[in-house]
């Protein structure tokens, strides 16, 4: 009977480390959901121009940063990580396609890269 407990408790263990591993073998994309704050601002020739920065509830490394997507009026806006720029604690975004097509409060997807589904499940 003791011995049979132990068995049950080894399987249970074994278990548990096999569903680790396979939660830890499968990534998903880690991506954080934020907006676009378009704020006006005089430039050096006192012309009045527009500067976009991204939003979010969240706080970004930018090193971390592989790819940004915006949706502007309904079709997707791929930016790359070198149109990022760190601007007094703000991520500023140059990229000529969003300075004719960007409204304030547009989505944007910001891709960290990958992670595995146990972290996901472990850190949120």
């Amino acid at each position: 009977m003791n011995s049979f407990k132990i068995k049950i408790t080894i399987s249970i263990f074994f278990f548990f480390v096999l569903v680790i591993l396979f939660l830890n073998y499968f990534k998903i994309d880690e991506v954080i959901i934020g907006n676009i704050s378009i704020e006006k601002k005089l430039d050096y020739f006192d012309q009045l121009v527009n500067e976009y920065y991204i939003v979010s509830k969240e706080k970004i490394n930018i090193n971390k940063i592989e790819k940004v997507e915006a949706i502007v009026d309904t079709y997707k806006v791929s930016i790359n990580s070198d149109k990022l720029l760190l601007v007094n604690g703000l991520i500023k975004i140059e990229d000529e396609i969003l300075f004719t097509n960007a409204k304030n409060n547009d989505y944007i997807y910001i891709y960290l890269g990958k992670i595995s589904i146990f972290s996901y499940l472990l850190y949120g």
